[in-house]
């Protein structure tokens, strides 16, 4: 009956997914049912279950664990909102991708709804092995989800590269978890912030920080971090770009959200890895920022740069402070905005492939940064959107993205690291380079290319083309001005998931 009480949502979700599943067989068995039918019905399905899920998940209990294996506060509550909105405003980008490579299928909507699930059931988690157990059923979903294109060479190539990378730190982190039971006979949340807190075996602290060194190993891999980000070029260039919308923007609170848990139920070893921390940070933002200077495909210089983006993570992370894990939730939003509106556009853009014909190179799909020369000239309105995005994500006032950079910078400067603050300025500004040459070639390069044939009223502002995924482009554009002035209401927010992350 507990387990009904405070989770009714994701036992509502799971059981809807299954329907789903059995009544879109049926459907698809109908010769009548063509391609735009099928996605029609399947979109309007997805955004009904996550709104039902959404008034389900406000509406339930708030305090109370069920078999010591899940827990509800008010924090994961609220998290869950969170993550769920940002899943709702990613829905028409993923349609709008699925219908520019041609997916149609309707197994991709039911793996994409489990991960969504499997995201839900790790804010609840307090037992580390439930996690790891949720985590390998988002993975399996994830690696389905890469090799979905299976007419493309990359596609099948992205999805075994993750799979056979993906294993191999599964095991590290089963590793990490059989060490910690070993030594502490437990794997419980709270069962392991009493013991770090009142008694853990001294003489078992070597193999303690074994573990603890697993379990962060698998924490940089999933963010893409140095030196473990070798996977996610490839993996997230071949893969069809509504997977790569869904691995670049999903996976991230999840992550952070669990790890900074983790930090608060091990705070005695964590003292040990902090250095560690940030130099992997560091190491992120000079690696992410250097590499993306020589990508031609735009797909690629994205994925670099939020490499150098989750640099900026660890180094908050790092300080091993309050303010320090504040400032890493607002960062946390400013980037989600920031991915959406990027990977947003890309979609959105690409859209008017089908009716125009002139966004996508004709041997691939990959969007290349030389596609959009002089596209100020017949699209003024995207083009400024790309500049007020792209100065958000380097850290140009007045824009959220400053705010979030300067905090953790200021942070840095107050636990008196100033000579690795302003490194991190010095190499930041390389990507301030990369984030110009893309508006420079937006507003002021000239090329005939296949741009030239197309009229400018015919383009962008027809109201068949204006769907919900510009609308919410337009409101995530109109957030990243408003917050840099009124960001309380952000700050206030990353406070609350601070201090509700350390009780149990």
């Amino acid at each position: 009956m507990m387990l009904i009480k405070l989770f009714p949502a994701e036992i509502f979700f799971c059981v809807i997914i299954l329907i789903k599943l059995v009544l879109n067989t049926r459907l698809i068995r109908n010769s009548k049912t063509n391609f735009p039918l099928l996605y029609k019905e399947t979109f309007i399905q997805i955004l009904i279950l996550l709104l039902l899920v959404l008034i389900l998940l406000l509406n339930s209990d708030i305090n109370g664990v069920v078999f010591n294996l899940f827990y509800c506060n008010l924090e994961t509550q609220q998290f869950k909102v969170f993550f769920l909105i940002t899943t709702f405003i990613l829905i028409p980008f993923i349609k709008q991708s699925l219908m520019i490579q041609k997916i149609n299928f309707i197994e991709y909507d039911i793996l994409f709804l489990f991960s969504v699930l499997s995201g839900l059931l790790i804010i609840s988690s307090s037992d580390l092995l439930v996690v790891y157990i949720i985590i390998e059923m988002q993975a399996l979903c994830f690696y389905v989800l890469a090799s979905f294109r299976k007419n493309s060479a990359f596609s099948t190539e992205a999805g075994i590269k993750y799979f056979i990378f993906g294993s191999i730190f599964s095991c590290f982190f089963l590793l990490s978890l059989s060490i910690l039971y070993g030594i502490t006979g437990t794997l419980n949340f709270y069962d392991l912030n009493l013991l770090s807190l009142f008694y853990y075996p001294k003489e078992f602290d070597s193999l303690l920080n074994v573990s603890v060194f697993f379990f962060t190993i698998l924490f940089f891999f999933k963010l893409a971090a140095v030196p473990f980000h070798f996977w996610a070029p490839d993996v997230y260039e071949g893969s069809p770009l509504a997977s790569t919308i869904i691995f670049s923007i999903l996976t991230k609170p999840i992550l952070i959200n669990l790890f900074i848990k983790w930090i608060f139920i091990i705070g005695h070893l964590y003292l040990l890895i902090n250095n560690w921390l940030a130099l992997t940070g560091l190491f992120s933002i000079i690696i992410g920022s250097f590499l993306a200077l020589k990508q031609k495909r735009f797909k690629k210089l994205i994925i670099y740069s939020s490499i150098a983006q989750v640099g900026f993570i660890l180094l908050s992370l790092s300080l091993n402070n309050y303010d320090g894990m504040v400032y890493t939730y607002f960062f946390l939003f400013a980037y989600i905005m920031t991915s959406i509106l990027i990977w947003g556009n890309i979609s959105y853009l690409s859209g008017f492939d089908a009716h125009y014909n002139f966004f996508f190179k004709k041997s691939s799909n990959s969007v290349f940064i030389s596609d959009l020369i002089n596209m100020f000239e017949y699209n003024s309105t995207f083009s400024i959107i790309f500049i007020i995005i792209f100065f958000s994500v380097g850290g140009i006032p007045p824009l959220v993205g400053f705010l979030a950079k300067i905090f953790i910078l200021l942070e840095l400067v107050y636990a008196q690291l100033n000579s690795l603050a302003v490194f991190v300025i010095l190499v930041s500004s390389i990507s301030i380079f990369y984030y110009i040459r893309i508006i420079k070639i937006i507003f002021f390069e000239s090329s005939l290319n296949k741009w030239s044939n197309i009229k400018t009223n015919q383009i962008f502002f027809n109201l068949e083309y204006l769907n919900i995924s510009f609308y919410f482009i337009i409101l995530l554009q109109t957030f990243l001005l408003i917050l840099f002035f009124l960001p309380e209401n952000l700050i206030y927010l990353s406070h609350f998931f601070v201090l509700t992350s350390t009780f149990f």
